[in-house]
């Protein structure tokens, strides 16, 4: 399963694969539990599932938020079923992954704030403010907004796609700098960035294995030490790799 996060459109997008050589069901619900303070609504648009939040304006509550969460099968077969009972607003949809095919699933945050039109960017702005070591936010609310804030910046940052790391692979031209940033092969990475080209990168280890990582330096070489001993290193279409030890830290350079 893969999952891909657009930034500016609040899409989420997650592939659904089936590796196996017979089909497999599945289903994906679009819901919202239980609240006293919101009016939720759950319904159909077309093959979209909607579920929608809004505030009760009373004499508690003075402000109106609302937001919604829609979702879209795409690549399959769709039987969808809307379950409109005040204890568990939801749509259901009920597909089939065929062997060797992907279904995808497009999932779209909207709304948010005082009114129904959400000021993401201010909000963004506002929450990386408030970030403490790691992205930590300490605000007393707010849920799937700090988790996609989180994601985005740390995948700007730092990818691991088909178990290759790849150095701030879209970030602007802007300086930037990231300390332990944690990726699939139980690897903390930091490392700086001047605009233009990674100044510095440490990669520790935590359970050893191979480090595989798509060249920060296009075309030039690249030298890994621990400590003062040079490391092994081997590469293939610009992608390098090297053995480590559990517990170890490496610095890599441009040679």
């Amino acid at each position: 399963m893969l999952t891909w996060l657009a930034m500016e459109n609040n899409l989420l997008i997650t592939e659904l694969r089936n590796e196996a050589s017979e089909p497999v069901n599945a289903w994906v619900e679009t819901r919202a539990l239980p609240s006293d303070i919101y009016a939720t609504t759950a319904a159909l648009c077309d093959d979209v599932a909607q579920v929608t939040r809004r505030t009760k304006a009373d004499e508690t509550v003075k402000w109106v938020s609302q937001v919604g969460v829609s979702s879209r099968i795409i690549g399959a077969e769709v039987r969808q079923e809307v379950d409109d009972n005040p204890a568990s607003r939801r749509v259901r949809s009920t597909f089939q992954l065929q062997p060797g095919r992907s279904v995808y699933m497009a999932v779209c945050v909207s709304g948010g704030g005082k009114t129904d039109n959400a000021r993401t960017a201010e909000a963004l702005r506002t929450l990386c403010r408030r970030g403490e070591w790691k992205f930590l936010i300490r605000d007393g609310h707010h849920c799937l907004e700090k988790t996609a804030m989180v994601e985005t910046l740390h995948s700007m940052m730092l990818q691991s796609v088909d178990g290759v790391l790849r150095l701030f692979p879209c970030w602007p031209q802007s300086p930037a700098s990231f300390k332990q940033l944690r990726t699939k092969g139980a690897f903390l990475f930091s490392a700086d960035y001047d605009g233009r080209r990674v100044t510095r990168l440490q990669v520790q280890s935590t359970l050893g294995g191979v480090c595989r990582l798509q060249n920060p330096w296009p075309g030039q070489k690249v030298e890994v030490k621990q400590g003062r001993k040079t490391v092994a290193v081997t590469s293939q279409c610009d992608v390098w790799q090297f053995e480590t030890r559990p517990g170890a830290t490496y610095q890599l350079r441009a040679l």
